[in-house]
């Protein structure tokens, strides 16, 4: 019986596979792929992504227009941690910003690690 479940090692790797990144966009928003309904400490947070989804992703979305400047702060450590700790773990900031009505005054941007 074939299962309709992908799992994060299979989804990982078929991405990789075919060139891609994994990209964990909005961690701390409730209105995407978020883990802010598990807990709302950014900590715990980024403890979860450390010892449940590291490894299989490339990079956390750091700015989003639903963050607030403590968010955005945490998720830039994080990052800066990651690829400081591990040279083949490239986990830059990123963003996926779609510009929206809801916030138009922010911009996608880059940052050097």
């Amino acid at each position: 019986m074939l299962s309709n479940i992908l799992y994060p090692e299979d989804a990982s790797r078929l991405m990789r596979d075919a060139g891609g990144i994994m990209v964990f966009a909005h961690p701390d928003d409730p209105h995407g792929t978020s883990i802010v309904n598990l807990t709302k400490s950014l900590q715990e947070q980024t403890e979860i992504i450390d010892e449940w989804i590291l490894r299989y992703i490339d990079g956390v979305e750091c700015w989003h227009s639903r963050n607030d400047a403590q968010t955005t702060n945490h998720y830039v450590k994080f990052a800066k941690k990651w690829t400081n700790h591990d040279r083949r773990k490239q986990l830059p900031p990123k963003t996926n910003h779609h510009r929206n009505s809801e916030n138009p005054q922010i911009r996608s941007g880059t940052i050097q690690l």
